[in-house]
């Protein structure tokens, strides 16, 4: 598989005609600025997984997760307010901010759905302003694979000292979208579809290297 910086990136003007062409789609894109040079923003949505003090005291990677036992799901609100501004009504957000604590790991999503051809392979980054406050956008999952259909999970982070006060439809994270030889079938992992971020299943390949049950 090539390195990042062996791939050809889509500017502005490609990806503006992907989207109108709907083989792109990213949904629902609140404003045109979101394309930016060399990506689209994305935006965090408004449902979060927080971990939980796990009663069996240590997570086992070969076991299944059962969401109530290891997240609690957390839902902020985002409502319409009317403001009068020289004898005219102005409809504005009123949106509910999460308090993420210094070292506090959450799991949350993006507020766009996002499908991606056979054909463009998508890599995540955070955004440098948020950086600077201590936010980590993802652990790991950078990369979105071709064929990929839904809302992609962000692993949130802060690695700073003072705790950090996130607001739902921020630009959180910017995708970069580079084109691949089209492939006959795109990804079709535990993940795809996802409206709501679903918990990890065990890795099957490790599953039989430890001669476990496949049920």
């Amino acid at each position: 598989m090539p390195t990042r910086d062996q791939y050809r990136f889509l500017g502005k003007d490609e990806i503006r005609r992907l989207i109108e062409e709907r083989s792109l789609r990213v949904e629902p894109l609140l404003t045109d600025k979101q394309i930016t040079a060399v990506g689209i923003d994305l935006r965090l949505d408004s449902r979060f997984r927080r971990f939980r003090e796990y009663i069996h005291g240590m997570l086992d990677i070969t076991e299944e997760v059962f969401e109530e036992e290891v997240y609690e799901f957390i839902e902020t609100k985002i409502s319409r307010k009317a403001i009068k501004e020289e004898n005219k009504e102005k409809i504005y957000l009123n949106i509910e901010p999460l308090i993420l604590q210094p070292k506090e790991f959450i799991i949350a999503q993006t507020f766009e759905y996002v499908v991606l051809p056979n054909n463009l392979i998508g890599f995540l980054d955070g955004r440098s302003s948020l950086a600077r406050r201590g936010l980590m956008i993802h652990a790991t999952a950078g990369s979105i694979e071709p064929g990929f259909h839904g809302r992609i999970t962000l692993e949130l982070g802060n690695i700073g000292k003072i705790p950090l006060k996130i607001y739902p439809l921020t630009r959180i994270a910017n995708l970069h979208l580079a084109m691949i030889s089209n492939l006959e079938e795109g990804y079709r992992g535990q993940f795809n579809f996802q409206v709501r971020m679903k918990p990890p299943k065990p890795d099957e390949d490790l599953l039989r290297l430890l001669g476990k049950d496949l049920r």
